[in-house]
């Protein structure tokens, strides 16, 4: 689809946009540098996990039948006649009326079929326990294959591997796994006002924020940073810079000038290089001149360069596209965004036909969370300074009232 110029689109559509892009292609990673990937393969369990019966606790192995009848207020005596610790081969048999020592995740010795706490044995002489409580078949053991049989799925493609999940997969018999490459995402600043923190401001003249923030959030979702600096608002320059970018990137994101006055660039730009424009211009405040494009397989993103539009745009939707880009399913990005339920502290107004995300900060009181929404205007950065989320307004409401019950996006 190739919209008109700033012919509004909804969040909504945004994301089906989105959610077109393919992922990136593949490759194999050893299981140590795994974190943080995205799976590209199903995963199998290479084998039963566990390979063999073994104890869940530091206790006895026992015949289930020896042990009836034994009480707190009746003890049952047994004869130990062996030690399993974890690591090793369970040798010894558990002959009737008597038991044997287990580790826990030992192996379980050939003829018991169940493990007593130690706590509810006594020792009465070098070899011989007393049972303050009966076993029942199966009692704190891992059967083989209880975990994962050889074949059932660990992993489905699409997912994020966490630390704990790298144990799962070196559990499962895995010494790697392929997953979706890592995005390269580029990152140009527009706007002859621009200059950097440690200048000496002229009239007229902002702080460079925009180059700072956005490399940051990037490298956050493990994107590999191409930053291209500030360009000036000169048509011809910021094409160069952009053609390089489209050419090294699988996503640019381009600060400033997506909007329609006579420096605003960014537009011109996409056009002059080739690129389809799926649309420009979003229902919602702020960041409504956001651009979203493609030039062959590279994404291309036209954010404001109002620093606290860029973060909320950002936000909302450059962080999902590259989580789309890594690998990931975006109904399971959106579904598992970090989220909490507040209660919204004043009432707020709105305009009807636009999504208003409104910055908050999250206190708790006796009556739970609250969320308070930051005093300033859209473009004030020192309210994402402070913000712990977005609030959102839905584009159907012109407002909502104090103590509404809201979900907050959090940063």
């Amino acid at each position: 689809m190739v919209t008109r110029f700033f012919d509004l689109t909804t969040t909504e559509q945004v994301y089906r946009a989105i959610g077109a892009f393919e992922p990136l292609e593949t490759e194999r990673v050893e299981a140590g540098r795994a974190a943080g990937r995205v799976v590209a393969e199903t995963v199998l369990a290479a084998e039963d996990v566990p390979m063999f019966d073994r104890s869940n606790m530091d206790g006895f192995a026992v015949r289930a039948a020896d042990t009836f009848g034994a009480s707190e207020n009746a003890s049952v005596s047994l004869r130990v006649t062996g030690h399993v610790a974890m690591g090793t081969e369970a040798t010894v048999l558990v002959e009737p009326g008597c038991a044997v020592k287990v580790s826990t995740g030992a192996m379980l010795p050939g003829g018991a079929d169940a493990v007593v706490m130690v706590e509810k044995t006594e020792s009465l002489a070098d070899e011989v326990i007393a049972l303050r409580e009966a076993a029942v078949p199966g009692q704190n053991l891992i059967r083989i294959a209880e975990d994962l049989a050889k074949g059932d799925v660990v992993f489905e493609p699409g997912r994020r591997l966490k630390g704990g999940d790298i144990g799962a997969l070196t559990g499962a018999g895995h010494a790697g796994v392929r997953v979706y490459q890592v995005p390269r995402v580029g990152i140009l600043v527009t706007g002859d006002e621009i200059v950097e923190p440690d200048a000496v401001l002229r009239p007229g003249q902002v702080r460079n924020v925009n180059e700072y923030s956005l490399t940051s959030l990037a490298r956050l979702l493990g994107a590999r940073v191409n930053d291209y600096g500030v360009s000036g608002d000169d048509e011809d320059n910021i094409g160069v810079v952009l053609t390089r970018a489209a050419s090294e990137n699988d996503l640019v994101l381009v600060s400033g000038g997506s909007s329609k006055g006579d420096k605003d660039l960014t537009r011109r730009a996409f056009d002059r290089l080739g690129a389809d424009v799926l649309l420009h211009g979003i229902a919602i405040a702020p960041g409504k001149p956001t651009i979203l494009a493609r030039k062959e397989r590279c994404a291309l993103l036209g954010l404001p360069g109002n620093p606290a539009a860029a973060i909320v745009v950002f936000t909302l939707f450059c962080a999902p596209l590259i989580r789309v880009l890594e690998g990931e399913r975006l109904d399971r990005i959106l579904l598992t965004r970090p989220t909490t339920r507040a209660r919204l502290s004043r009432a707020l107004t709105s305009t009807p036909g636009r999504e208003d995300y409104i910055r908050v900060r999250l206190e708790h009181d006796e009556r739970g969370t609250v969320a308070i929404p930051l005093a300033g205007k859209s473009v004030a950065i020192s309210t994402i300074a402070r913000a712990d989320g977005l609030l959102r307004i839905p584009l159907s409401l012109d407002g909502l009232d104090a103590g509404t019950d809201v979900e907050v996006l959090l940063f």
